[in-house]
């Protein structure tokens, strides 16, 4: 909805939200009014990661804050990153703004091999099958009903009383899981077979009854004494690596031609690294546009 052109809503009310990123491209300003009484790092959390940038969106977010919030804002943002609401506002205004053209989208993808490690279990020919002994420990969880209401004394802030006694002790019965539950969790845990699980557990429990969930834990701690064989494998995989993401662009045609632009922002004392092809020793290299598709390019990384 928030990203709908005919959409009637232009403000979005967040409550308990906005603190984890939004990567909506037609938010563009936030306000942060609300009074917190604790705020820890939330008022720098709204402000940053509210108004996260995306592709294709180039228009400048603005942050309003409450006074109170204000100078909340100012102490995390020098505790955070070490700079302050001034510093922010005049790189803001200091800052210039240019056009790339994208002149070859269609470059290969880099082809870097990495070195992945793993573990497996080893394999054994002549290896037992599995097997369980039911574990004889009782179900140790035991509950309190306890009844508390407020009290409001004539002095003093108001504050938590226990009215019942606490004599209201009560034992909790344990979650029972049938042979093919028991099997189905233990072998999803422990990458087995259900079958081989199911065997083993049937073995065990040979009246059909049903398994205590506390007996699963030690259940698995026999699985891992018989089955924790595991040795070292390392695998060379292949990684394709895009030079040139042509969708970070807008696409447009010129004299019949497709082109890809794109807008960036960079401060003003930044300016002498941004280079023209006119620009470069090699110009007249950097305005051809070559196929250079079917070249590969190999890097060995060790992981």
């Amino acid at each position: 909805m928030a990203n709908d052109p005919a959409s009637p809503y232009r403000v979005i009310l967040l409550v308990n939200m906005g603190t984890e990123g939004w990567n909506c491209p037609s938010l563009f300003a936030c306000g942060l009014v609300r009074k917190l009484k604790s705020s820890n790092n939330f008022v720098l959390q709204a402000a940053t990661r509210c108004l996260r940038q995306v592709p294709g969106n180039v228009t400048s977010a603005r942050v309003y804050v409450s006074k109170g919030n204000k100078s909340i804002l100012a102490k995390q943002l020098e505790e955070t990153f070490d700079t302050t609401l001034q510093t922010l506002n005049s790189q803001q205004a200091g800052r210039v703004e240019q056009t790339i053209e994208l002149r070859k989208p269609d470059l290969p993808r880099l082809m870097l091999r990495k070195k992945v490690q793993r573990f497996r279990r080893v394999e054994k020919d002549d290896a037992e099958p599995l097997a369980f002994t039911a574990p004889t420990v009782a179900y140790p969880k035991k509950g309190v009903m306890q009844t508390w209401t407020i009290a409001e004394p004539k002095e003093g802030r108001s504050r938590l009383t226990r009215v019942d006694g606490g004599k209201d002790r009560f034992e909790l019965q344990p979650l029972v899981y049938s042979l093919h539950g028991a099997a189905a969790k233990l072998a999803a845990n422990y990458r087995l077979e259900a079958a081989d699980v199911i065997a083993a557990l049937v073995h065990a429990y040979p009246n059909g009854q049903g398994i205590p969930e506390h007996h699963l834990p030690l259940l698995g701690e026999q699985i891992e004494q018989q089955c924790a064989d595991y040795e070292e494998d390392w695998q060379e995989i292949d990684i394709a690596l895009a030079l040139v993401k042509p969708e970070g662009f807008t696409a447009g045609v010129r004299d019949g031609r497709p082109v890809y632009t794109a807008k960036v922002s960079f401060a003003k004392d930044r300016a002498h690294l941004y280079r023209k092809a006119d620009q470069l020793p090699d110009a007249e290299q950097a305005r051809v546009e070559l196929p250079l598709r079917g070249l590969q390019f190999r890097l060995a990384i060790r992981g």
